[in-house]
């Protein structure tokens, strides 16, 4: 059985919102929590913007996931050293025009389903305790 999300997902998938991950990733750990985060950050944003009747539960749902307790920048900073990390931060602006692009390019109805279940699908993630990890401590001294 297929669910409203996985079908979303599908099309988004088809649709290239999920390639900058796939281009990105080759197993890296790095680069895949940055695509779903990037992802997530994105679909948030467009969500938002073209539903607004969805927005207070998304929202709701995003601030208590695991997207919401990191920035990009923290997790390339966490992750990732010298130049790989340098490398990384150059590359974020063209990773979120990617992801904003293919939000916008997803047809309508695909839009609609994605965003509809955004909440349930972050809340099921929450639930699972799905976590980008912990965030270092950094000496203050």
């Amino acid at each position: 059985m297929t669910t409203p999300r996985f079908s979303a997902l599908a099309l988004a998938m088809l649709y290239g919102l999920a390639a900058p991950a796939f281009a990105l990733s080759s197993g890296d750990p790095l680069a895949l929590q940055l695509a779903a985060l990037e992802g997530a950050r994105a679909e948030r944003q467009a969500c938002a913007w073209q539903f607004p009747e969805l927005r207070e539960k998304n929202e709701a749902a995003f601030r208590a996931s695991p997207y919401a307790k990191w920035t990009s920048e923290e997790l390339i900073q966490a992750m990732a050293s010298g130049e790989e990390q340098a490398k990384q931060l150059a590359g974020l602006p063209a990773l979120r025009a990617t992801y904003q692009k293919s939000m916008g390019e997803m047809p309508a109805e695909a839009r609609r389903r994605l965003c509809s279940s955004m909440a349930a699908y972050l809340e099921d993630l929450t639930q699972k305790g799905v976590s980008l990890g912990p965030k270092p401590q950094v000496d203050q001294r």
